[in-house]
C-alpha cells in the first residue's frame, strides 16, 4: 500500500528545543503550502521558552494544534514520580543537562 499510494514517513528527532516563533512560521508554511502532501504529524515538542513542560503537537491536513502536554520527567521532583513508572528505564534515556527533553 505504501508504494501503491506513494506514502512515505519521516521521523524528526533532536535534543534541541524549538524557538516558538520559528515553529509557528514553519507550521503555517506547512499548512498553507504543503497540506495536500503532509497528511499527519504528531509528537512531543520542546520549546526553548517552556523548559519544564512539553507540548503535544497534532497536525492533519491544513489543521494543527499545539497543546500543553505535561511535565518532562527531568523536571519532576522526586516525590512526584508515579510508583508505576520504571524510573531507572526513564533515566537511562536522560542526557546530561537536558534529561528527557527532546523532539
Amino acid at each position: 500500500e505504501l508504494e501503491e499510494y506513494d506514502i512515505s514517513s519521516f521521523v524528526y528527532r533532536r535534543r534541541r528545543p524549538f524557538h516558538p516563533l520559528r515553529l509557528k512560521q514553519t507550521m503555517t508554511l506547512i499548512t498553507n503550502t504543503m497540506a495536500s502532501s503532509v497528511i499527519r504529524m504528531k509528537g512531543f515538542v520542546w520549546l526553548c521558552t517552556r523548559n519544564d513542560l512539553y507540548g503535544d503537537l497534532n497536525q492533519a491536513g491544513a489543521l494543527y494544534e499545539l497543546a500543553p502536554g505535561g511535565v518532562w520527567f527531568a523536571a519532576l521532583p522526586d516525590e512526584a514520580w508515579d510508583e508505576g513508572i520504571d524510573r531507572a528505564a526513564v533515566e537511562r534515556e536522560f542526557e546530561e543537562g537536558i534529561g528527557d527533553r527532546r523532539q
